[in-house]
């Protein structure tokens, strides 16, 4: 009762919000980009990622990215050494400070490559029926580059992106568990955002 509470007044909140956003005219002085990432949803996880444009010409951003997913099988087999399908497998936690600058190739369009980079920490639990879960803390070190692809009015975007996840100091709980994790992953993304 108590999230259906609060799903109902982020969604009465964001409803009161969307006629204002979109009615907007001018959007170049809008520096504040909010962005998840959907395909997170078929994989019992969720994505935020808050961006703040510092600069006069909006081509770097500065933010926060907050996410939690199960990590698909073959996503994890690459990401971990014996890593089997008996297991399950989930980011629980992952923080970080997300820097992210554009190249204006288009100079008069708002759509335009960049390249950026993701600092945090992350919590990865690995289950398994019969023994003690696994918890991997570790800090990650994730450059990548995608595409602003403005689809609305300079403020609805699609965000393709190739990231190149290192992981650096990774603890585990339970030495014994033979599952180690691999120091470097690459992984697409693709994310929606809105600039507000």
């Amino acid at each position: 009762m108590k999230n259906s509470i609060k799903i109902f007044s982020v969604i009465a909140v964001l409803l009161i919000q969307v006629p204002y956003i979109f009615a907007q005219e001018n959007v170049d002085n809008n520096r504040l980009k909010l962005e998840f990432e959907p395909g997170l949803f078929f994989n019992n996880g969720r994505s935020l990622n808050i961006l703040y444009n510092v600069t006069k010409d909006n081509n770097l951003g500065i933010g926060l990215y907050l996410m939690t997913t199960d990590i698909p099988d073959q996503i994890a087999r690459n990401m971990f050494v014996d890593y089997n399908d008996s297991l399950n497998c989930r980011v629980t936690q992952e923080f970080a400070l997300n820097v992210r600058y554009r190249f204006r190739v288009a100079k008069n369009m708002e759509s335009n490559p960049y390249v950026g980079l993701i600092l945090g920490w992350e919590n990865i639990l690995i289950e398994k029926e019969g023994f003690n879960d696994l918890n991997y803390k570790t800090f990650l070190f994730t450059p990548f580059v995608g595409y602003e692809w403005y689809v609305y009015k300079r403020m609805l975007y699609i965000n393709p992106q190739i990231r190149s996840a290192f992981y650096l100091g990774a603890t585990k709980s339970v030495d014994t568990r033979p599952e180690e994790l691999k120091s470097f992953l690459m992984v697409p993304s693709i994310s929606v955002g809105l600039r507000i």
